[in-house]
């Protein structure tokens, strides 16, 4: 579809002007698309120009409807709240770009010399603060999340009748993501979250930055390192800040058994058909945020959910850096307010060290998968130490040196440091989930599918912005997030510029027409 640019419905492109009205254009539209030229023209280029017209129809009306509002005169005065009359009248000029182009309207102020003016009618339209309306501000982020901010001008151009330049949609978003964390705080859990386990789980994700966007250390290991843009083997480009991402939901318990896990992962059996689905999921991220404030809120969120009768696990990775906070933040709070809390390493992870190991051991083919499964019944069956001295026997056995014998260790070692967190046989017979599929897919749907567009480069504030709405966008809290954002904006364009109309009729004397005689 071409861009919208607004038709001639009339030969002479002054005419619409000079009748004015949204009436008479439509009437002109009517006989255009029923009667005129269009009879002859194929269906998609009538389709387009009807588009673009009923868009600048809808421009025209809503003109009209803030033409007949009035400029909001409330009488010669205004009291402030602080008790300051405000007497000094002028008619103030705003604009207002929205889904159907821009409009104007003319509003009664009042003010005094030295006094920002106060608009009466500002406040009974709820306009916004800004040039930007409240259905161009949501769409603008609505495109922001999806797609880049280059596109978000072009697709406004070409089914609304409204122009956001690139550095506009980035002050859009920024501005429109201020009230997610009072959103949060204030929305009551998903009904569904009363029952079932509770999971709170919580992974990285890099996201490349610009180098003012960059942790201390890492800026001076990007200015360190050599400026050929070709790296040796092994050298990092030191690009990157991690987000953390974190989820809250809760799940039903699904008992199996050690063979019912082996099938799963063998695609013997239909593994995503079977699985419970998470009921009331909340996924966020902060790339700006210290891990223990990311803690402290999925900690606010899950005691939220009346975690006092309910399992509360903790599902995660190896990562040191992400288990640490879990054990100091999370394990003290929950543990006398829930029946138990768990923290659980995510199977996924394992089985990768355990390929791992395989591959340096020699194993290929049908072989390798065996070897494979042969260790991972012995971690499914709660003999992690075993499994980890089998693997070092074997190697010993082959006499592996050098990276494949560090391989072997290291796949080892990964297993006996998370140990207590790996006793799949007791998760299995109380329903837990022993995956973190949930946080994995929230790592590639909220960060890497719209931060890894092909040479993005974020700063901290936009990147942030951005994935707080991506965050509310995915947790599927949109349309209740925004008119939260936009009751609490009117509250702070008006909170402390309170008025109420100036009662002036003691200030004149009554006059009373006495029949033969004067007023007196």
């Amino acid at each position: 579809m071409q861009n919208i640019v607004k038709l001639n419905v009339y030969d002479d492109p002054t005419e619409a002007e000079s009748e004015g009205s949204s009436y008479s254009f439509f009437k002109n539209m009517e006989s255009y698309y029923l009667n005129g030229r269009t009879q002859n023209m194929p269906i998609n280029d009538v389709e387009n120009e009807l588009l673009a017209d009923i868009i600048e129809l809808g421009r025209r009306l809503l003109q009209e409807h803030l033409d007949r509002r009035g400029d909001g005169d409330v009488g010669v005065a205004i009291i402030r709240n602080d008790g300051k009359k405000l007497s000094h009248k002028r008619i103030g000029k705003k604009s207002l770009e929205t889904m159907f182009g821009r409009v104007k309207t003319e509003r009664m102020g009042y003010g005094n010399r030295g006094e920002s003016s106060i608009f009466p009618q500002d406040e009974k339209l709820e306009m916004p603060g800004w040039l930007y309306s409240y259905p161009l501000e949501e769409r603008v982020c609505r495109e922001a999340v999806r797609s880049s901010y280059d596109e978000i001008d072009e697709t406004l151009g070409k089914y609304t009748g409204a122009h956001v330049p690139k550095r506009q949609s980035l002050n859009i978003v920024s501005k429109s993501s201020e009230d997610f964390e009072a959103f949060y705080e204030q929305k009551l859990p998903h009904p569904s979250s009363d029952a079932g386990i509770l999971v709170l789980t919580a992974d990285g994700k890099g996201v490349v930055m610009r180098e003012d966007g960059l942790r201390d250390k890492t800026r001076q290991r990007s200015r360190s390192q050599k400026k050929s843009k070709r790296l040796s083997k092994g050298e990092k480009k030191n690009r990157k800040r991690e987000a953390l991402v974190a989820s809250v939901y809760n799940i039903k318990p699904r008992i199996r058994s050690i063979d019912d896990v082996m099938g799963e992962m063998n695609r013997e059996k239909d593994a995503a058909g079977n699985r419970e689905k998470p009921e009331g999921k909340r996924v966020w991220a902060s790339v700006e945020k210290e891990k223990n404030v990311v803690f402290n809120e999925m900690l606010e969120e899950g005691l939220k959910r009346k975690p006092e009768n309910k399992t509360v696990a903790f599902v995660c990775d190896g990562a040191k850096s992400v288990q640490n906070p879990a054990v100091d933040i999370l394990e003290p709070a929950f543990k006398y307010k829930c029946l138990k809390f768990i923290i659980i390493l995510d199977l996924i992870h394992v089985i990768e060290y355990l390929w791992k190991a395989v591959y340096a051991l020699g194993g290929s083919g049908p072989d390798a998968e065996d070897l494979v499964n042969k260790h991972l019944r012995m971690i499914l069956e709660g003999r992690c130490h075993v499994a980890a001295a089998a693997m070092r026997r074997s190697a010993t056995r082959k006499k592996l040196e050098g990276e494949k014998r560090k391989t072997v260790d290291k796949s080892a070692d990964y297993i006996l440091k998370n140990k207590d967190y790996m006793r799949y046989n007791e998760y299995l017979e109380a329903g837990l989930p022993i995956a973190s599929g949930v946080i994995e897919g929230a790592c590639k749907h909220l960060v890497k599918d719209r931060f890894e567009i092909s040479g993005a480069r974020w700063g901290l504030q936009g990147a942030e912005a951005l994935l707080k709405l991506r965050a509310v966008y995915q947790s599927g809290d949109w349309d209740e997030y925004w008119k939260c954002h936009i009751s609490r904006e009117q509250k702070r364009l008006h909170r402390d510029r309170r008025w109420k109309p100036f009662n002036n009729e003691k200030n004149f004397p009554k006059l009373t027409v006495i029949w033969g005689g004067k007023a007196s």
